[in-house]
């Protein structure tokens, strides 16, 4: 998207190629806080929860003297998995705002798929000429030119109204599944809450509201 506020016919509505890259900047920070959150409980998941939960059974296995040893191991390696990663009873309320977060992320990648789409179809029919020549060239080109600054701000508007919806639904689920972090049983979700807010911003943001 980036080569449609450099082409010939965006660089002639300067308003246009503003409100532009008014609501790139503003789809480039909600996909950074996305892709923070789901690179950060990814690595929870693979590191804090299935490795050290392995582990530990592999030690456990090493040490057991027999069957029933190595199945009491098993079923708590099992447990600790399902516990650590939200999916067990107690946790069934911060799960739902899991559950919440993804939802607004795939919203946010549907979008965000469309506006690209469009964005795209209207550099093309920007860049797209008349197939002859005339003495109503002139005018053609200049009505085409208005009528495509139109529908570009009637795009640019409703993408920075989406936005600030999706912006506003994702950092309320945010706020309140990292608030219910240090309410959780499991003394390993610290590392996750340690990952998701080591600058302690949705801290303090929270406590100021």
């Amino acid at each position: 998207p980036n080569c449609i506020v450099s082409s010939p016919f965006y660089k002639e509505g300067t308003s246009i190629r503003a409100q532009f890259v008014s609501v790139l900047r503003k789809c480039q920070v909600l996909f950074n806080e996305m892709n923070h959150f789901v690179t950060n409980f990814q690595y929870y998941i693979m590191f804090e929860v299935l490795e050290v939960s392995w582990a530990r059974f592999s030690e456990e296995m090493d040490a057991a003297k027999d069957l029933d040893d190595l199945l009491m191991g098993h079923d708590k390696y099992l447990t600790s998995i399902v516990e650590k990663s939200l999916l067990g009873e107690r946790s069934l309320g911060i799960l739902r705002n899991l559950f919440a977060l993804f939802d607004i992320i795939l919203q946010f990648r549907s979008h965000a798929d469309r506006w690209f789409e469009r964005i795209y179809e209207l550099q093309l029919r920007g860049k797209s000429k008349p197939k002859t020549k005339s003495k109503e060239t002139g005018s053609w080109l200049e009505g085409g030119r208005k009528a495509m600054i139109q529908l570009a701000g009637e795009l640019f508007r409703k993408m920075g109204e989406d936005l600030d919806s999706i912006a506003k639904d994702y950092t309320a689920s945010l706020d309140s599944f990292i608030s219910q972090l240090p309410l959780q049983q499991h003394v390993d979700l610290k590392f996750l809450l340690f990952r998701l807010d080591f600058t302690e911003y949705y801290s303090r943001v929270s406590s100021n509201k």
